[in-house]
């Protein structure tokens, strides 16, 4: 047998920095680098997945309530142009009850009258009356009775 010793493995200490040889780190530790920077994309994948799907959502739930607005403008248009021919024909009834008054206090007037005065007298009481019921001087034309 021979006498030459068999060389050692360089052995190192484990956490004395300074007898570390300068190499590359051992595989597991390359794995565990692009596995941490795997698992933050797909979470930032994720997250742009969540907030595409909750943009479609929205928009969707927008045009469902513009859809509303505009059934709701609609009728609206509708109930205004109904209020307004209600307005109009108030007016009108309102007319008509202003000329039935007029009518009203003209007959008042013939009822109050004298019927034995002479008939120029009794235009005269009539005038006189229908003035002072109407708060304005009567014409000829208020008693011809439109």
């Amino acid at each position: 047998m021979s006498d030459a010793k068999p060389t050692r493995p360089h052995l190192v200490a484990i956490g004395d920095s300074s007898n570390e040889p300068s190499v590359a780190p051992p595989a597991a530790d390359r794995a565990s680098e692009p596995a941490g920077r795997g698992v933050l994309f797909w979470l930032l994948v994720a997250l742009v997945v969540a907030a595409s799907a909750g943009l479609v959502v929205q928009m969707q739930r927008a045009g469902e309530l513009q859809g509303t607005v505009a059934e709701l403008e609609g009728e609206l248009f509708t109930t205004r142009t109904a209020l307004d021919a209600y307005e109009v024909r108030f007016d009108e009834v309102r007319d008509s009850v202003g000329s039935l008054q007029a009518q009203l206090e003209q007959l008042n007037a013939l009822v109050n009258a004298d019927p034995l005065a002479e008939p120029a007298a009794a235009d005269a009481a009539t005038e006189a009356a229908v003035s002072s019921e109407s708060g304005h001087p009567a014409g000829p034309s208020d008693l011809a009775g439109d």
